[in-house]
């Protein structure tokens, strides 16, 4: 089965190649796999606690309980 849906994509992928829209789907194509290359070479994430730490932090800033760089340097706190 998956032999014959490879098949499909690659008759579609050579239909759309060699129409008015080839250029853009190499494009598009080249966007994907450089994404996926960038996320096979990526060994750092954002664990559960990090993506929660960060919804945190931007409801803070949403609802003003945030301080700017010049004040943090300058001693402020909240």
């Amino acid at each position: 089965m998956k032999s014959v849906l490879n098949i499909e994509l690659l008759n579609k992928f050579q239909a759309v190649a060699q129409g008015p829209d080839g250029d853009l789907l190499i494009n598009l194509l080249d966007i994907l796999y450089a994404r996926i290359a960038d996320q096979e070479n990526d060994d750092q994430y954002l664990s559960p606690d990090d993506l929660e730490a960060i919804r945190r932090g931007q409801e803070d800033m949403q609802g003003g309980r945030f301080l700017s760089l010049e004040d943090y340097r300058s001693g402020k706190r909240l």
